[in-house]
């Protein structure tokens, strides 16, 4: 079986396809969906312009595998993308924990450690009085801010404080889009975890040179 990875747009149409068994008759809808993101510049640096076909790599994978089970949660495209980039280090952790449980290095690892995030979708704030001042965009954005979290699930005790949350099981994810790579695309356990963790380095190394791009080092 010969390795493809990155993916191609229609390589990662398949592994949404399979993720979440959409029916031969709405492959159009769930193409819909992706090009969705597409417009909003999710996830960034993947939609290269007019004539240059999208990579899709181990971040990108995660970050629209994500985007798509809060889409199952009832969110819009746009209160996501809004989210997802204002925790911008969530995913590359929840990647980065995930391609080291995969690496094998620590052992069997049991349900309770698996990584989650969880927020509040806050679907029906549009409905809520506009006393506040604030479109309905605005309060689900607040709402979703004010209960996003990522944790593993045996830390979950400490989150039900609020009426509603909804949660995504990013390990089972990741682990599930790792075997469907393994199994159609010849993507080996070591290389997709390996990518997963340098995407999170990456990533990291990134958002520390994002708080300093306005100081000079000393020598």
């Amino acid at each position: 079986m010969s390795l493809s990875f990155p993916l191609t747009q229609a390589g990662l149409l398949r592994l949404l396809s399979h993720l979440h068994e959409v029916a031969d008759d709405k492959q159009t809808a769930l193409r819909g969906r992706l090009q969705h993101f597409q417009r909003l510049k999710f996830p960034p640096g993947v939609n290269t312009g007019r004539g240059k076909p999208a990579a899709y790599g181990a971040g990108s994978l995660v970050a629209l595998s994500v985007a798509f089970e809060m889409l199952q949660l009832g969110m819009s495209p746009e209160a996501i993308v809004a989210l997802l980039n204002h925790y911008r280090g969530a995913l590359p952790t929840a990647a980065g924990y995930a391609g080291h449980l995969l690496s094998g290095k620590f052992g069997k690892i049991d349900v309770p450690d698996y990584h989650v995030i969880l927020f509040d979708p806050a679907a029906l704030a549009s409905l809520q009085s506009t006393k506040s001042g604030l479109s309905g965009d605005e309060r689900q954005f607040y709402m979703n801010l004010a209960t996003f979290r990522g944790c593993k699930i045996k830390e979950l005790n400490n989150e039900f404080w609020v009426s509603r949350l909804s949660l995504v099981n990013t390990t089972t994810l990741i682990f599930r889009i790792s075997d469907y790579l393994n199994k159609h695309h010849g993507v080996s356990l070591g290389d997709f975890s390996n990518a997963l963790i340098w995407w999170a380095k990456e990533r990291e190394e990134e958002e520390l040179a994002e708080m300093f791009k306005d100081r000079t080092p000393h020598d």
